[in-house]
């Protein structure tokens, strides 16, 4: 009901035709009707710039201009360990996210951040041959911030980061709020990583966006809507557990948001994930003394950060976390430099028809129906990696698989002494099927001789 309105307060409602001037249908409403209360909060927001535009349901971005200077604070739902972004579009025409000039916010353990960012791939920040490429900082490309952080305040589930530029270019990589028309700009909301890194999107404009900053000051915000959040149930976890298994295909493919790698691991993902015999990041399990293998399909060449993914073993899901050991998957060169080995051909999993923030959706309630929706690509002009390595008695019992340039791609290995069955439910269901079946068929043969 609109406003602080009450179905209690109504007594009838009406369908009426202004142009025929009679009432086309109507309805009373019983005094002791017994209506569910509605869950939804009505979230109020106090702003203090006096524009204000509405770029989701969930999101919005307010500013001021004052002299050569322009004031944004943008203003989102989202949970504490996420981070919000705004900024001008790599294109002057369409909203596109390489060649943007983005600020992204976020409070993390009770302190906002804000700072620019310089994006020439869709990938994380990453040192291929020496050069920084992917959504990068500007401060760690070696310039300097253009940001001023000016507030950071957390209401409820409502989060606001006020921070202030300069209109102008202060340095190559800005873009220039223009005084006069349009400015086609791009936005997100995503998942943080613990070390402050920024994870793949959840929200963000999949339409062109354009605004006017110098228009006369209009607020066109409106106050936030909080529905309860839906539980959305993980697909997997998955498990390989087969004794014979000795080689494991890998390729890569969408993370499939919270009902894939979010929802099975619980971590923030880079946006792709390893597909292990077409299963999104499943367990493996494989026995000390024996030597196994991976077909490694994560692409080979370098120069394409977005998609250049050898394959290591490491002993957490970063494989350059400051506590990570790479067991297999790298050699050192005669600087003593790591280096990959197992980097192969490109195959890729990869939307044709939907639109990557449906992956959570009930559209797919099976992680069969959301691969089917899905098409593999190969590349023909090169051969698969292949990473060989035989777990010893120094392996800790857990281990991972994943890439050696992005974290959270993989998941994990258990390290055993002997393969048998495992605690996954549907593993221990055939077990025991086969257990039953072999008693049964043991009895009847002993029926049959002592008959």
């Amino acid at each position: 009901m609109p406003g602080d309105i009450k179905i209690e307060n109504i007594d009838w409602i009406a369908v009426y035709d202004a142009t025929e001037d009679k009432p086309l249908a109507y309805a009373t409403i019983p005094s002791d009707i017994n209506v569910p209360p509605n869950l939804d909060k009505i979230e109020k927001y106090e702003y203090s710039l006096p524009n204000c535009e509405q770029l989701h349901a969930d999101f919005q971005i307010s500013w001021d201009v004052v002299g050569q200077t322009i004031t944004f604070e943008m203003i989102g739902v989202i949970e504490p360990e996420e981070w919000m972004a705004f900024g001008i579009s790599g294109n002057e025409n369409s909203s596109q996210m390489i060649g943007s000039d983005v600020a992204v916010g976020f409070i993390q353990n009770g302190k906002g951040y804000a700072y620019d960012l310089n994006i020439d791939a869709k990938a994380m920040c990453t040192t291929i041959l020496d050069v920084k490429h992917g959504v990068c900082q500007d401060s760690v490309l070696g310039h300097s911030d253009s940001l001023q952080l000016l507030e950071h305040k957390r209401l409820n589930l409502v989060t606001g980061i006020k921070y202030r530029r300069q209109l102008t270019i202060s340095e190559k990589n800005d873009k220039e709020y223009r005084t006069s028309g349009l400015v086609t700009v791009i936005w997100a909301v995503g998942r943080l990583f613990p070390n402050g890194n920024l994870g793949f999107h959840r929200i963000w404009n999949k339409q062109t966006k354009q605004i006017d900053f110098v228009r006369q000051p209009i607020n066109e915000c409106k106050d936030f809507v909080i529905s309860p959040r839906e539980l959305v149930k993980p697909w997997g976890p998955f498990q390989i557990n087969d004794a014979k298994l000795r080689a494991f295909s890998a390729k890569l493919g969408p993370s499939g948001g919270q009902r894939g790698y979010e929802g099975i691991t619980g971590l923030a993902s880079p946006g792709m994930s390893w597909y292990i015999h077409g299963y999104l990041a499943p367990e493996l399990i494989m026995q000390r003394g024996f030597t196994y293998s991976f077909r490694v399909e994560g692409g080979n060449s370098p120069q394409n950060v977005q998609s250049y993914h050898p394959l290591v073993i490491s002993t957490e899901p970063n494989a350059h976390g400051t506590r990570s050991i790479i067991l297999a998957g790298i050699e050192l060169t005669r600087r003593g430099q790591s280096r990959p080995t197992a980097a192969g051909r490109l195959c890729m999993w990869y939307h044709t028809k939907y639109d990557r923030r449906l992956d959570s959706s009930s559209l797919f309630p099976t992680f069969e129906k959301y691969r089917n929706s899905l098409k593999l690509k190969c590349e023909n002009n090169s051969e698969p990696g292949i990473l060989e390595f035989t777990p010893n008695s120094s392996w800790p019992d857990v281990v991972y698989y994943g890439s050696y340039l992005a974290p959270n791609m993989g998941w994990k290995i258990l390290i055993v002494d002997s393969i048998g069955y495992s605690g996954n439910a549907h593993t221990i269901h055939n077990y025991l099927q086969q257990l039953i079946f072999t008693i049964s068929l043991t009895l009847l043969i002993f029926r049959i001789v002592n008959y």
